[in-house]
């Protein structure tokens, strides 16, 4: 990423594009998303073979949908099209296969979210790389068992979790009116750059009394 991150969109390869928009995920840039846009719509163009470009694609049109960080289209068809597109070349890759379980998940396709979900699990329970991915979506799909007690698993195994499942974690006290400890999932949360943050925060607080704090 540190190497190629001085290249114009134009001129990054397919993997150099695949790892912008990892490098995306690691700041929740608005202009990081941008570029990673501009440098996947370029490599799909070059390499419409290559799989995981459209499912990266997919997951950053379906980022902006879902936060709308850049002001521009990003419509959900088109990511789950794109999606669709990435995992059906690649049906045992499952990065591909969740990501289209969190494409049919913000377009409000539960049932076959799950589908997905389970599908990907069934490739790999045992990644950690994935854990805590399947873990968040099965939680917001409504699986709140199992989606908990994988992102749990994945904290407790891997040090390097996705932040962002804390807000799956929150979430699932939330429902339950557990202020306190939903409370303290924003606390750790480390995401502050997303409104959710402090979103969540906000209403927990409320609920803890706090209103000025909230």
């Amino acid at each position: 990423t540190v190497e190629s991150s001085h290249k114009a969109p134009a001129e990054l390869s397919s993997y150099e594009a695949i790892l912008r928009f990892h490098d995306f995920e690691a700041t929740f840039s608005p202009d990081k998303l941008s570029s990673a846009l501009a440098a996947l719509r370029r490599a799909v163009k070059r390499e419409p073979d290559c799989g995981l470009a459209w499912s990266m694609l997919a997951r950053a049109y379906a980022t902006n949908y879902g936060l709308e960080m850049l002001d521009e289209l990003t419509p959900i068809d088109d990511a789950l099209e794109y999606a669709q597109r990435g995992a059906h070349p690649l049906t045992s890759n499952q990065p591909a296969v969740v990501n289209l379980a969190l494409v049919h998940l913000l377009a409000g396709n539960l049932a076959e979210g799950k589908e997905q979900l389970y599908r990907g699990l069934d490739l790999n329970s045992n990644s950690l790389m994935m854990l805590d991915a399947s873990g968040y979506l099965l939680t917001l799909l409504g699986e709140w068992d199992r989606g908990t007690e994988l992102i749990r698993e994945a904290i407790a195994r891997n040090p390097y979790h996705r932040p962002v499942v804390r807000h799956a974690l929150w979430l699932a006290h939330y429902r339950l009116e557990e202020y306190e400890e939903a409370y303290e999932q924003t606390r750790i949360v480390t995401l502050p750059s997303l409104f959710w943050h402090h979103l969540m925060q906000a209403a927990t607080l409320y609920h803890l009394g706090r209103t000025e704090e909230a």
